[in-house]
């Protein structure tokens, strides 16, 4: 493993003694003990450091309540260094020191693409993945700015679901290709997708569309998008902007679930191509 020795420290700042390493054909297998340790209180070389707090009001690690930069804070050379270390605390369980709302920046470079008859645009820049939900040994990631504004489909049809989807394709073809080795941490969602929107559910829970989850079999709201204003999204210009989801409206089969610039849930046509487009994955 390339970065094994920031993966321990990691988990050693966690609060974990690591007992055993081994690394063999691909496989790292940990066997770590938890630490009988008071909660710590941050100081200039812990990981975790809030910008504007004075030193005397620093506060424990394990009562953090504002997001961090996770690329900084685990002092990781780059995002995939960062999803590394994210993806071995995955493996055992300790999210003591993550929060929904952290986020890991990402870099991306991706080259215009045709599919199913829908031209995606070429993406360029920095974005922020942010953790949207942490249960058991999942974290579900949102890009929290819309990466392009394109159609789902071609034509006003959700048949198929967004599996079938230009839209769908182009994430898990073109735009998973892009992304290098970050998508080695990705799992596939229930439709096979490593990288699709999140669902209504996921975003509004409840019940008022056809129960569908990407990586949990139970309806579950994210955490992050229990608060409008984390549903809500804008542009370079700071102005509000609609965003797709990716379930069909189970009443109009031209539609797929979107969120209104209001933070709301409504519909929009398939081939409307002003939607915003923010990804969803999920390591495990």
């Amino acid at each position: 493993m390339k970065y094994l020795g920031e993966v321990i420290e990691a988990i050693k700042e966690s609060g974990f003694d690591v007992n055993e390493c081994v690394y063999q054909k691909g496989v790292l297998t940990l066997s770590a003990q938890k630490q009988e340790i008071e909660p710590r209180f941050l100081t200039e070389e812990t990981i975790f450091q809030h910008p504007e707090k004075e030193e005397s009001q620093q506060i424990p690690d394990y009562y953090r309540t504002y997001p961090v930069n996770l690329l900084e804070s685990f002092k990781a050379s780059n995002s995939t260094q960062c999803f590394e270390i994210l993806y071995e605390l995955c493996r055992i369980m300790n999210f003591d020191r993550l929060r929904v709302g952290d986020y890991v920046p990402l870099i991306l470079d991706i080259p215009m693409s045709e599919h199913k008859g829908v031209e995606y645009p070429a993406v360029k820049g920095e974005y922020h993945a942010v953790i949207a939900d942490i249960l058991d040994y999942h974290i579900v990631f949102n890009i929290k700015e819309p990466v392009f504004y394109g159609k789902i489909n071609k034509d006003n049809t959700n048949e198929g679901g967004f599996k079938e989807s230009a839209l769908g394709e182009y994430l898990n073809t073109a735009f998973l290709k892009s992304i290098g080795g970050l998508a080695d941490f990705f799992i596939k969602n229930k439709d096979g997708q490593k990288i699709t929107l999140p669902t209504f559910h996921e975003v509004f829970g409840g019940n008022s569309q056809d129960m569908n989850m990407n990586f949990y079999k139970k309806i579950r709201q994210s955490d992050y998008f229990k608060k409008r204003i984390n549903r809500i999204k804008t542009n370079v210009d700071d102005d509000l902007i609609w965003w797709w989801l990716s379930t069909p409206d189970a009443a109009n089969s031209t539609n797929f679930a979107v969120v209104y610039s209001g933070g709301g849930a409504t519909g929009g046509n398939a081939s409307n191509g002003t939607g915003g487009v923010s990804p969803t994955f999920c390591i495990a």
